[in-house]
C-alpha cells in the first residue's frame, strides 16, 4: 500500500473508531461511496476493534441480544458460551434422547446470513471440517437449518483455555511449552495435508484441555488450496479482502497475496514467540489494528531471547509467557530464536516449508541437536556434539578430531571453491554472450526482444554444454525462473524439470531442493495442483534429509 493511501486509510481509521456503532457503519458506507475498495479495508480493520462489528446494518448492531433460544433443530440449548458480529455459538445437548451428548452449536446472526459472500462461506466452513480428522481438531458432529431459517453447525465442545492462558497457570517451562506446540504443529499440518490453510491460527483458536491436549477451533476463514474440493462452494476471496487477525496475520495477507501453508507456519510462530516471551514480535505504540498491520510488514521481530530478558520473571509479565529465565545459555538462545525468527520471515518461501519442517526443528533442539534454521556451522554442529557426548569425549581426542576434521574440511572446501568458481565464470560468460545478442551493436539492427534472448539461450544450453551437466543444470534453472518471473509459466516448469533430473544425478540435494521449490512454484500457477503438492513435498523431504 503506498504511503498516502496509507496515511487516508489510518485517518478514517483513528476517526471511526471514536464513534458509536451506528455512526462506524455511517462512516464504512461512505469510505465505500468514496473507493469502495477503501470502505472494505476500513471495515477489515473495525472488525477487529473490541467494539460492536463494523459491517453489520446499523440497526442489527444497535439492538439489544436476541433471547437465548431454547432449542435448535434436534438439539436443546443449555448457554450461551460465545458470540460476535457474524454470530453466536451455544452449549447444547441432544434434545431426542438418542443419546447424551454435549456440543458447540454455532449459528450465523439472521442479518449477516442474508450475505451471499457470507452463507457461502459458513457452507464451505462445513465441507471443510467434514474433511478433517485429527485428534487435536475440534471435529464437524452434526450441521443444519434452524427453524428459524438460519444454518448451524454442531461441533464437537471443547473444555479449555486458550493456549496462552493455560501455559501461564500451568507454569509450564520452556520445554514444556515446546512439546505442548509439537501437538499443535500436529494438528495443523494433518489439516495441510488435507490442503486446508487454517489462516486465523491465534491462542483464542487453540484450546487446551484440562489433562493438557490442545484442541485447533475455528476454521470459518480456512482456505483450501485446491478450491476444486469444494466443489461448487467454493469461495474466491477477493485480492486485498481477505479475513485476518492482524495481530498474528502474515505479511502475506495484510498486503492481500495467496496464502499458502507458510502463512500457518508464520501465525504459528506469532503464538511462539508470545508463549516465550510474554510479548508480540513488534514493537507497536498503540493495540489497534492498523498499528500491528503495519508493523507486521514493515518491523523486524526482537529475537525471542532478547524479548524474555526484558521480561524476565516479574509480576507485570505479560499473560501468557513461559518461565523464561536469564539462564537460558547463549547457544541454546541462539537455536531457539533462530528457529522463531525463521518461522516470522517476511517472504513466505524463507520459511520453513511446512508444519512438519518447524515440528522437526524444535524436537531438534529438544534433543539437543543441531538446528535445521542455523544449518551450515561444522563448528556449532560439533559443539552440540560435545555437549551431549561430554562424558564419554576426553579433551585430547576431541582435539584431535577437530585439527583432522579442519583439515579435511578445507581440502574439500578449496575443491568445492575452484569448482564452484569455475562453473559460475563459465555461466556468467554464457549470460553475457546471451544478452550481448540483444545490444543493437551486435543484432545488425534488429531488435531482439528478452524472450528471444531466453529462447535462443535455451537452445544453445544443451547444445554446448554436454560435458558440463553441473553448468547445464545452473543454466536451465536461471534461464527457466526468468521465464517465471516473465509470465511464461509451461515453458519455466519445462526447464526446471530438465534442472531438476540434471541435479538428481550431477547436484546437490540443496541444489536440488531449490530447484524443486521453484518447479512447484510454476506448477501451482500454471494450475497443475496435484503436481505442484508433489513437488513441494520431495522439495521439503530433501530439505529435512
Amino acid at each position: 500500500m503506498d504511503p498516502e493511501r496509507w496515511a487516508r486509510l489510518k485517518g478514517l481509521f483513528e476517526a471511526a473508531v471514536e464513534m458509536p456503532a451506528d455512526e462506524r457503519a455511517a462512516a464504512v458506507a461512505a469510505a465505500r461511496a468514496e473507493d469502495p475498495q477503501l470502505g472494505d479495508e476500513l471495515a477489515a480493520l473495525l472488525a477487529h476493534d473490541p467494539e460492536p462489528t463494523v459491517g453489520m446494518p446499523a440497526a442489527l448492531v444497535a439492538e439489544a441480544p436476541p433471547a437465548l433460544p431454547t432449542r435448535i433443530d434436534r438439539y436443546r440449548i443449555l448457554e450461551e458460551i460465545g458470540h460476535g458480529g457474524m454470530g453466536r455459538v451455544f452449549l447444547a445437548e441432544r434434545a431426542d434422547g438418542a443419546f447424551r451428548q454435549r456440543l458447540a452449536i454455532k449459528v450465523l446472526h439472521a442479518g449477516v446470513w442474508a450475505g451471499e459472500d457470507v452463507r457461502r462461506r459458513f457452507v464451505a466452513e462445513r465441507q471443510i471440517l467434514a474433511r478433517l480428522t485429527h485428534p487435536a481438531i475440534a471435529r464437524l458432529i452434526d450441521g443444519g437449518t434452524a427453524a428459524s431459517g438460519e444454518p448451524y453447525l454442531a461441533m464437537e465442545y471443547v473444555e479449555g483455555k486458550p493456549i496462552d492462558d493455560y501455559c501461564r497457570d500451568a507454569g509450564l517451562d520452556v520445554d514444556a511449552v515446546l512439546r505442548l506446540v509439537l501437538r499443535v504443529c500436529a494438528a495443523v499440518e494433518s489439516a495441510h495435508r488435507s490442503l486446508v490453510v487454517h489462516r486465523d491460527l491465534k491462542p483464542s483458536n487453540i484450546l487446551v484441555t484440562a489433562d493438557g491436549l490442545p484442541k485447533l477451533l475455528d476454521f470459518g476463514i480456512a482456505k483450501l488450496l485446491d478450491p476444486e474440493l469444494a466443489g461448487e462452494v467454493a469461495v474466491q476471496t477477493r485480492h486485498g479482502h481477505a479475513p485476518l487477525t492482524p495481530r498474528y496475520a502474515a505479511p502475506e495477507q495484510v498486503r492481500g497475496e495467496p496464502v499458502t501453508v507458510a502463512t500457518d507456519v508464520y501465525s504459528l510462530g506469532v503464538v511462539l514467540y508470545e508463549l516465550l516471551t510474554g510479548e508480540s514480535p513488534y514493537r507497536v505504540s498503540s493495540r489497534d489494528p492498523l498499528s500491528f498491520a503495519r508493523a507486521v510488514v514493515e518491523q523486524e521481530p526482537t529475537p525471542p531471547s532478547t524479548a524474555a530478558s526484558r521480561t524476565g520473571t516479574s509480576s507485570t509479565q505479560p499473560s501468557g509467557a513461559a518461565t523464561v529465565t536469564r539462564a537460558l545459555g547463549r547457544r541454546l538462545s541462539a537455536d531457539l530464536d533462530a528457529i522463531v525468527l525463521k518461522a516470522l520471515r517476511k517472504e513466505s518461501e524463507g520459511r520453513y516449508g511446512s508444519m512438519a519442517e518447524l515440528a522437526a526443528d524444535l524436537e531438534r533442539y529438544l534433543d539437543g541437536l543441531p538446528v535445521e534454521a542455523r544449518r551450515g556451522s561444522r563448528l556449532y554442529r560439533f559443539g552440540k556434539l560435545l555437549r551431549r557426548r561430554a562424558v564419554p569425549l576426553a579433551a585430547a581426542a576431541a582435539f584431535v578430531a577437530l585439527v583432522v576434521a579442519f583439515g579435511v574440511d578445507r581440502q574439500l572446501q578449496l575443491r568445492r571453491t575452484a569448482a564452484e568458481r569455475d562453473r559460475a565464470q563459465r555461466v556468467t560468460e554464457f549470460l553475457v554472450d546471451l544478452f550481448e545478442q540483444s545490444d543493437p551493436s551486435e543484432a545488425r539492427g534488429n531488435t531482439v526482444t528478452v524472450r528471444e534472448a531466453l529462447d535462443r539461450g535455451a537452445a544453445r544450453i544443451d547444445r554446448e554444454l554436454q560435458a558440463q551437466p553441473a553448468t547445464r543444470a545452473t543454466l536451465l534453472d536461471a534461464v527457466g525462473r526468468v521465464y517465471h518471473n516473465l509470465g511464461l509459466y509451461g515453458r519455466s516448469g519445462e526447464l526446471l524439470a530438465r534442472a531438476a533430473e540434471l541435479r538428481r544425478r550431477h547436484g546437490t540435494s540443496a541444489e536440488l531442493a531449490e530447484t524443486l521449490f521453484h518447479l512447484a512454484r510454476s506448477q501451482q500457477v500454471a494450475g497443475d495442483l496435484a503436481g505442484a503438492a508433489k513437488t513441494f513435498q520431495e522439495s521439503a523431504a530433501l530439505w529435512r534429509a
